[in-house]
């Protein structure tokens, strides 16, 4: 073998065969990691931190989004605190301004429904799904203005009535730690494990992650 042959096939490169005229190449290693998992965009492939959904298959009408979150089906109740400390940072402008959005891009036949909360439930007048048209838009938006930050923060009732209406999803959005056992309580009431995705305002909430796990909903944290 010719000292020239040997240092091609040596260093990889293409190098001719005198006999056949074949050529020889070597597979570089970078090219054999192109289709590594870490390199796929979020909630492709096998990224272990999104859910594998493609959604590019879902259309419109059965996905929303709120905070990033995105969640599959037709109907969505989004419960909200309002309690005092809400009022900090701006967190129920941030708040109220992503609710317009959420409700604004979603297409009929989707239904929703809002209830604010601090120690009690302040639900959207009407109390049950309104479809996602001019009309509803415009009750939310007037309704909205009337919600100030005040008082102390249980979820309990609210998710109750949440639950109540039997929702393909729930969004869940708190600054502050519930009362003890709520965790538990949320657990019981949702026997039919209808995902609960929540929105962590302060960024520390231990409940909230447990109780996104715990129904199969995602959690983030938006401080």
């Amino acid at each position: 073998m010719s000292l020239l042959r040997t240092v091609a096939v040596l260093g990889g490169l293409a190098a001719c065969c005198p006999a056949s005229g074949q050529q020889i190449t070597v597979k570089s290693e970078s090219t054999s990691k192109a289709g590594s998992s870490f390199l796929r965009p979020p909630g492709q492939g096998d990224d272990p931190y999104a859910p594998s959904v493609d959604w590019s298959r879902i259309p419109p009408w059965r996905q929303v989004s709120f905070f990033d979150i995105r969640a599959q089906g037709k109907t969505f109740v989004y419960v909200v605190d309002c309690s005092g400390s809400m009022g900090d940072r701006e967190r129920l402008i941030r708040a109220k301004r992503e609710l317009r959005r959420s409700i604004g891009e979603m297409r009929f036949p989707q239904r929703f429904h809002v209830i604010f909360y601090n120690d009690v439930p302040l639900p959207m007048p009407g109390g049950l799904l309104s479809s996602a048209d001019t009309a509803s838009r415009d009750q939310l938006a007037r309704w909205l203005n009337l919600i100030s930050a005040d008082g102390a923060t249980d979820p309990r009732g609210a998710m109750s009535q949440a639950l109540s209406l039997k929702p393909d999803a729930v969004f869940l959005l708190s600054d502050g730690q519930f009362p003890e056992g709520t965790v538990e309580a949320l657990g019981q009431k949702n026997a039919a494990k209808i995902p609960v995705h929540c929105v962590d305002m302060s960024g520390n909430s231990t409940d909230l992650r447990k109780i996104a796990k715990a129904s199969g909903g995602q959690y983030i944290a938006r401080p």
